[in-house]
């Protein structure tokens, strides 16, 4: 059928559908109403829970009422929104009916049984007797680096720490471990791929400057911006309100080439108050011994990005050669010598501590990554950020012991022996491993696993990178930082303070079949996408069409047949010709008839049409 605009009266009468209220604009007899979400996640205890119910048919809008049994302790049902949100506070099984009502009168109504199971956090992370573990900060889009504030100040409301987010933003974190965006839109180009892959791309290094309080990242950039030539940076942020958000940034560094996952990682600040910088290969290795080639190192440099004198080849920011994928550093009080962790290709991962002007081998087998190793992991696990404990209230048994996160595969799901753990090591005066062993392990059934690590005053913290859901179904993901305490193997860890809450949608669809046309799109308003949903009771012949509020066509998402069932399309806000639009409403119009009629000739067109928000 030939696309075309709406017609006036199709406008007026939309108009009018609107004007009542209406978020969708049915054709009678309405759809039965159905509950979508027919199962609920899992909860943990003191840790953010925010699921929306997706409910088809009726009228809208909804409404959401209790109706049976009680929701865990913390959780409380939004009644428009048809939201779960809160903090459990207590470990249980719990069984309760929610009820849906629609905008008809009178009111259709219908009833669904759920169960949500809220398990404590120690189900799903191990730590030794007499530690606890705690999420301190939730909703995060995948959280990589943490870095303490130096001698932060006493206030619930002072800057405590940073996070890197992979994707282009800062977080500060402060004491009572509310959130608020540092900075952002740190990339210039979208990061978004494949985990492994291009997907790996983005914000990782960051430590905190003790003298002026300054916060250096390390990331990529694209140059020329939408070319695919991809480099490595770093940055300088500084802030005149206290380090709750950057006012200024400075590019100190840049111009290297970077490769997928093997880019710019840690950035660390020495004894000597000097910028250390961690160099992946980029994928070459014949790069790592290049001096002239700066991918593969450990580069050291002014906070101002000035070569320092007395590096150790003269004129080159080249600290050590011969690293592949040098992710984590850290510096040891005992012998102010840096750490490092350098992931191998296949059999081999490394620990080692770094020398100026040594080279520690990598060029392209594995065997490579045996020089100047002080542990070696086989297979591989990932090794990721480390950190070494010094002043934190741990047992003294710990004390001067280096702490190595363990990433394991990529996008793993469930508990791997190659990683998602904390390792410790017991090094001797000479800087040799002495003895290791797991501090933390995770035996759950997610994506979670482990990347930054790092000290605070009060405990060992951990970022999750994807959560125990990882990338839902609009690409986003939930990851979390962990809190590990020491309180004493008769101690009851005191009250947490509960995170921010967010909104997070999770939805089961039935797959009965459905048994009358319907069409829905989620989330609404939406940003990067929205899914479109309709539902075919019988064969179809079908247009589904975008109309901006004046009746122009936008785009045509689908022309053609499909079976009977329930359906869904992605829109991605473009037009037809795959520009973006601009914030506002859209018309989304599902045409329908029988592919033929019991006369065997196609039956008549029908509509509805779905209202939706666009804010960018």
């Amino acid at each position: 059928s030939k696309m075309e605009n709406l017609s006036a009266g199709e406008i007026e009468l939309i108009g009018k559908w609107i004007d009542q209220g209406a978020t969708e604009t049915p054709v009678p007899p309405y759809v039965d109403l159905q509950f979508r979400t027919t199962a609920l996640a899992d909860a943990e205890v003191n840790v953010a829970y925010n699921l929306g119910l997706v409910v088809w048919g009726g009228l809208p809008p909804y409404q959401f009422s209790l109706v049976g049994g009680s929701l865990p302790a913390g959780l409380d049902l939004e009644p428009a929104a048809g939201m779960i949100v809160g903090a459990p506070t207590a470990a249980g099984s719990y069984d309760f009916t929610i009820r849906v009502s629609d905008s008809q009168t009178p009111a259709a109504t219908l009833d669904q049984a759920y169960n949500i199971q809220v398990l404590d956090t120690q189900a799903h992370w191990q730590v030794p007797s007499g530690f606890r573990i705690e999420n301190v900060v939730s909703d995060l889009y995948l959280p990589v680096n943490i870095a303490f504030v130096p001698n932060p100040g006493p206030n619930p409301d002072d800057p405590y720490f940073y996070v890197t987010l992979l994707y282009g933003e800062i977080v500060m974190v402060q004491r009572d471990f509310q959130k608020q965006t540092y900075a952002s839109g740190l990339l210039n180009f979208s990061p978004t791929g494949e985990f492994p892959g291009s997907g790996e791309w983005g914000v990782t290094g960051i430590t905190v400057d003790p003298a002026s309080g300054d916060v250096f990242a390390s990331m990529v950039y694209e140059d020329p911006p939408q070319s695919g030539y991809v480099f490595n940076k770093v940055e300088r942020f500084h802030s005149t309100d206290g380090g709750r958000t950057a006012s200024t940034q400075t590019t100190i560094f840049s111009n290297v080439y970077a490769g997928v996952s093997h880019q710019i990682q840690a950035v660390t600040i020495g004894p000597d108050g000097k910028l250390y910088v961690n160099i992946g290969d980029g994928w070459i290795p014949e790069a790592a011994p290049d001096l002239s080639d700066f991918r593969g190192k450990i580069l050291r440099m002014n906070l101002d990005g000035s070569k320092p004198d007395d590096n150790p080849f003269p004129d080159s920011y080249v600290y050590a050669t011969g690293l592949r994928n040098p992710f984590g550093a850290d510096w040891r009080a005992a012998d102010g010598k840096l750490y490092i962790s350098d992931n191998g290709p296949a059999s081999e991962d490394r620990l080692a501590k770094i020398l100026p002007g040594e080279d520690y081998g990598w060029r392209l087998e594995s065997p490579d990554l045996t020089t100047g190793a002080i542990f070696l992991w086989t297979p591989t696990v990932s090794p990721v950020a480390m950190d070494f404990l010094e002043n934190t209230p741990f047992p003294p048994e710990y004390h001067g012991e280096l702490f190595v996160g363990l990433s394991g595969p990529a996008y793993w799901h469930g508990a791997t022996e190659r990683g998602k753990k904390i390792q410790r090591f017991q090094l001797d005066a000479d800087g040799n491993v002495e003895s290791e062993s797991i501090f933390l392990d995770y035996v759950g059934n997610g994506k979670a696993t482990v990347i930054g690590v790092a000290f605070g005053p009060d405990g060992l913290y951990f970022t999750d990178l994807y959560g125990e859901n990882g990338f839902d179904e609009f690409g986003q993901v939930h990851g979390n930082i962990y809190r590990i305490r020491w309180v004493g193997t008769n101690a009851t860890a005191p009250d947490l303070i509960l995170p921010t809450i967010s909104q997070i949608r999770i939805d089961s669809v039935s797959t009965s079949l459905p048994s009358a046309f319907a069409l829905q799109n989620y989330p609404n308003p939406f940003n990067a996408a929205t899914r479109i949903r309709f539902a075919l009771p019988q064969d179809s012949e079908i247009q589904l069409t975008v109309f901006d509020l004046g009746g122009r066509l936008v785009h045509e998402l689908f022309n053609g047949s499909r079976s009977a069932g329930n359906h869904e399309v992605i829109w991605d806000g473009r037009n037809r010709e795959g520009k973006e639009l601009s914030s506002g409403i859209y018309l989304v119009r599902l045409r329908y008839r029988a592919e033929k009629s019991e006369t065997g000739a196609a039956g008549a067109w029908s509509q509805t049409v779905q209202r939706v928000t666009m804010a960018k």
